[in-house]
């Protein structure tokens, strides 16, 4: 299967239902993939974009954190799947011994 890369394009607020949508935009390209999100993730999400440094670290800094311990980093996400409306997908790790997915 072919992989397209994007870019977050924008957070938004569905008017509909007030649910928080992930806008992603393909790269070089005028397309985009919306991803319903809870508020939890959509507001960690702009923390990170806007620089904001909350009083403690989130559970996606603390990862980040002992992924970097360990000597690696995040290469992409790839979501691979959707099932009942819920996208799944995978985390690509580098490191100095290779690739790995999980």
């Amino acid at each position: 299967m072919a992989q397209i890369e994007v870019v977050l394009d924008s957070i938004r607020v569905s008017m509909m239902n007030y649910q928080r949508v992930v806008i992603l935009k393909v790269k070089n390209a005028d397309a985009y993939l919306p991803i319903w999100v809870g508020t939890t993730e959509a507001d960690a999400i702009a923390i990170k974009l806007h620089g904001i440094r909350p009083p403690r670290p989130l559970t996606h800094d603390f990862t980040c954190a002992v992924i970097d311990a360990l000597g690696g980093n995040v290469h992409s996400v790839v979501i691979n799947a959707l099932k009942k409306d819920t996208f799944y997908s995978k985390v690509v790790l580098s490191s100095a011994k290779g690739q790995l997915e999980n």
